[in-house]
């Protein structure tokens, strides 16, 4: 709403109201008064733009502080919001509790709602389509009111792996932690995938789907180490972080006695050594389209209701056995 159109709205010049906000000009504390009302009632900021606002839901069950995709995600979600005109609301959720969504959403605060994960049966989408409230997913759906931007998780895993087995390595270990997060499961469907294709025994190989916690990793690593595995693929950055330090302290060499490769390459990955084979994607350009595609919508502008970003797979020296 421009000052031109809030001046008409009351009867006004478009001058009066520019004093009138500026403090320039002698303009009456009851004009003044009377515009001030009109904005707060209309939502108008004193730059004469509406407030508009976008509200982001983090997993609260998830380390931000070393899961940077978060954080990554959120900073492009932003970066497009500030362009576009808009502010963001950040929400906190967990798999069984979306109250701080259902009470923003009710209060009228916010336009639409960015999820930043999805699970399978995930209790925030189904409330915000049960509505019909406008959804923003880092992520992929199907739902009428929801947009998605995302990563082909399912077609870079089935690549990174087909790789590996070019390369060589029969067995696998695939440590996935939460197997109802809907990432997580295309990247499991994308390596039974790579398996079938390449006529590799599903049998012979390792796959755990449940929380690695410091008093399983032990028994997690015996596992995987006496099924005779050749490369370790790790669901995301930090968990890989964690294996390797582990191998490491306990007198294994990468890839000598074992490879490893992380289906996300997150910038801890920059710290170890050897370097890391990985899938690289940006969590901020996931972001930044979400928040550009949301925002379009909103304004009743051309938006792209689906959107795939592109990866690439960067072959390091951790599963490079020719050269160990």
């Amino acid at each position: 709403m421009t000052q031109k159109e809030i001046a008409e709205a009351l009867g006004l010049s478009k001058t009066t109201v520019s004093r009138a906000l500026s403090g320039k000009g002698r303009i009456g504390e009851e004009t003044i008064n009377k515009i001030r009302k009109y904005m707060k009632e209309h939502q108008v900021k004193e730059g004469g733009q509406p407030t508009r606002m976008l509200g982001v839901a983090l997993p609260a069950d998830s380390n931000i502080n070393t899961n940077h995709f978060f954080t990554e995600c959120l900073y492009g979600i932003c970066e497009a919001a500030s362009y576009m005109n808009y502010n963001v609301l950040v929400m906190k959720v967990t798999e069984t509790d979306i109250s701080e969504i259902i009470n923003v959403v009710e209060s009228g605060k916010i336009e639409a709602v960015i999820l930043t994960r999805t699970m399978e049966n995930d209790r925030a989408m189904q409330y915000l389509e049960k509505i019909g409230f406008p959804v923003g997913l880092a992520g992929q759906h199907t739902g009428d009111n929801v947009i998605t931007v995302d990563i082909d998780n399912q077609g870079a895993t089935e690549r990174l792996v087909s790789l590996m087995i070019a390369r060589g390595i029969r067995r696998f270990a695939l440590i996935l932690e939460e197997i109802n997060y809907v990432v997580n499961r295309s990247r499991y469907n994308g390596f039974m995938n790579a398996l079938l294709k390449n006529g590799i025994s599903e049998k012979k190989q390792y796959i755990y789907t449940g929380k690695v916690h410091d008093n399983v990793m032990e028994m997690v690593m015996s596992d995987i180490l006496s099924n005779k595995t050749d490369c370790i693929v790790c669901g995301d950055d930090e968990l890989c972080v964690r294996v390797m330090s582990w191998l490491q302290d306990q007198g294994y060499r990468i890839p000598r006695d074992i490879a490893i490769a992380s289906l996300y390459n997150g910038s801890v990955l920059n710290l170890m050594r050897p370097s890391v084979t990985a899938i690289d994607t940006s969590a901020k350009s996931v972001g930044t389209e979400l928040g550009k595609q949301v925002c379009h919508y909103l304004q009743g502008e051309r938006y792209e209701k689906r959107t795939l970003l592109g990866y690439e797979i960067l072959v390091r020296k951790s599963t490079d056995k020719s050269g160990s």
